[in-house]
C-alpha cells in the first residue's frame, strides 16, 4: 500500500485503510477491497476512483457504511 499512497496521495488511501482495517481484519483483505470492482461505485474499484481524483465517492460510501449501510 505504501507505493499506492505515493501514487494517489497519502490521505485518501490512508483514510480508507484506517476505516477498513478494523472491519476487514488484514492488509490483504483491505487491498482486495481496494482493487476489486464494487457495485456501489458503478462497478469500478475504489482504488481506480481514488487514482482518478474521485476519492470523495469512496469516502462517501465509507461514511455511509459507518452509519450502518453495508459495504
Amino acid at each position: 500500500l505504501q507505493r499506492l499512497e505515493r501514487i494517489t496521495g497519502r490521505m485518501p488511501v490512508a483514510r480508507t485503510v484506517a476505516i477498513l482495517a478494523p472491519f476487514l481484519g488484514s492488509r490483504q483483505q483491505v487491498r482486495a477491497w481496494l482493487h476489486n470492482p464494487h457495485p456501489d461505485l458503478g462497478g469500478q474499484s475504489p482504488m481506480s476512483l481514488i487514482q482518478a481524483g474521485k476519492a470523495e465517492a469512496v469516502a462517501d460510501m465509507l461514511d455511509a457504511a459507518l452509519a450502518g449501510q453495508p459495504l
